[in-house]
C-alpha cells in the first residue's frame, strides 16, 4: 500500500510530461455567415441625358405611328421625394413626320433602384403648328450606378387630335449632391414676384402691365469653392410666367446664372424657353412659333439675410428658326425676391 502513492504520483508526472510534448489543440472557426449583398445606392438627383422610342396610338387627324428621340433633365432628391424638369425633342410619325418640342415637370417617389414619377408639361409641333399639353406617369429602374431605363405612357393632347403613347427610355445620371444635401436646406433656393412693362415701339396692343412670378432652385451640383467655377457650372433652374390682362401670357423655364459683385450687389443672366397665347402670324406684334427662347439679365441688391430687388429686362423671339415673322417680346421691370 505504501507504493501505491510513489506509483501514483509517478504516473501523474509521466502523463504531464507526455502532454506537454503533444502539439496545441487546433481551434476551428466556424464557416462564415452568408450575407446578402448591400443593395445599390441610387442617387436620383442631378442632371440626366438620354433617349427614347415607342409608339403611339392616334385620334382625330393623328394616325398610329412611331417615335423617337431624346431629353435632357435634372432632378431634386429629398428623403425618397424626387421632382425635376425634362426637356426633350422627338421625331414623330403620326400621318406625316415632324418634330415635337416638349416641356415637362415630373414629381415621384425612389423606392431603392425603382422610381416611379408622374409627370405634365407642354409640347409644340414643328414650333408653329400647334400647341398642346401632355400628362402622364412612368417607372423607372437604376441598372447601374449612372445607367437607368423605364418604361412610361403619355397623353399628348392638341385640341382635336390626340395620341397615346407607349415608349421606353434610357438615361445616364451624371449625378449631384448626396440624397437630402440642399445648399439652402430644401429643393427651392428663392421666390420672386414682380411687375414688368412692355418695351418695344409700334406696339399698343402689348402694353400695359404685366405681374411676373418665378421659383429658381438649388444649384443640382456641390460647389467647386473655385469663384469662376461656382459662376459658370452652378446655374439655378427657374420657372415662372407673366400675366397681362391685355398682353401675351407667357410660361417659362431655363438656367438662371449669378454673379455677386462684394457681398450687397449682384448681377445675373438667363436662357430658357417659353411658350405663349399670343399671334402668331398677321398682328401689329407677330411672334411666328408658340415656343420661343427667352433670355433675361438684370443687376440687383441683398437686403439683409433674405430679400433682395431685381431690375430686369427679358427678350423672347425663336431667331428665325421657324418663321420669316419674328418681332418678338421684350420687357423690363422690378422684382422682390426671398431666398430660403
Amino acid at each position: 500500500m505504501r507504493l501505491a502513492a510513489p506509483a501514483s504520483a509517478f504516473l501523474l508526472l509521466a502523463s504531464a510530461a507526455a502532454a506537454a510534448d503533444l502539439p496545441p489543440a487546433t481551434v476551428v472557426a466556424p464557416p462564415p455567415m452568408m450575407t446578402a449583398p448591400a443593395p445599390i445606392a441610387v442617387n436620383w438627383g442631378g442632371f440626366y441625358f438620354g433617349g427614347h422610342g415607342g409608339w403611339g396610338f392616334g385620334s382625330g387627324n393623328y394616325a398610329d405611328g412611331a417615335m423617337a428621340g431624346g431629353q435632357v433633365g435634372v432632378n431634386w432628391q429629398y428623403g425618397q421625394f424626387v421632382v425635376g424638369f425634362e426637356g426633350e425633342g422627338s421625331w414623330v410619325d403620326w400621318g406625316g413626320a415632324s418634330v415635337m418640342e416638349t416641356a415637362l415637370g415630373r414629381g415621384g417617389i425612389a423606392f431603392g433602384r425603382f422610381l416611379a414619377y408622374g409627370t405634365g408639361g407642354v409640347s409644340a409641333r414643328d414650333g408653329v403648328d400647334l400647341v398642346g399639353w401632355v400628362i402622364g406617369g412612368g417607372v423607372e429602374y437604376a441598372l447601374a450606378e449612372h445607367w437607368t431605363a423605364g418604361v412610361e405612357y403619355l397623353h399628348y393632347d392638341f385640341a382635336d387630335d390626340d395620341s397615346e403613347v407607349v415608349r421606353g427610355r434610357v438615361n445616364y445620371l451624371v449625378g449631384g449632391r448626396p440624397v437630402g444635401d440642399f445648399g439652402h436646406g430644401g429643393i427651392f433656393d428663392e421666390v420672386r414676384i414682380g411687375v414688368l412693362g412692355f418695351w418695344q415701339d409700334n406696339a399698343e396692343s402689348e402694353e400695359g402691365v404685366y405681374i411676373a412670378g418665378q421659383v429658381l432652385f438649388d444649384p443640382f451640383v456641390d460647389p467647386f469653392n473655385n469663384w469662376l467655377l461656382d459662376v459658370l457650372l452652378r446655374p439655378r433652374p427657374h420657372i415662372g410666367g407673366s400675366f397681362s390682362p391685355s398682353g401675351t401670357d407667357q410660361l417659362f423655364a431655363g438656367l438662371t446664372w449669378n454673379i455677386p459683385l462684394g457681398r450687397l450687389f449682384f448681377a445675373e443672366a438667363s436662357f430658357g424657353g417659353t411658350v405663349h397665347n399670343g399671334a402668331i402670324t398677321g398682328a401689329e406684334v407677330s411672334l411666328g412659333c408658340h415656343a420661343l427662347f427667352r433670355e433675361s439679365a438684370g443687376i440687383g441688391a441683398n437686403i439683409g439675410e433674405h430679400w433682395r430687388i431685381i431690375a430686369s429686362v427679358d427678350h423672347s423671339s425663336h431667331a428665325e428658326l421657324c418663321s420669316n415673322e419674328n418681332d418678338g417680346l421684350t420687357h423690363a421691370g422690378v422684382s422682390i425676391g426671398y431666398r430660403f
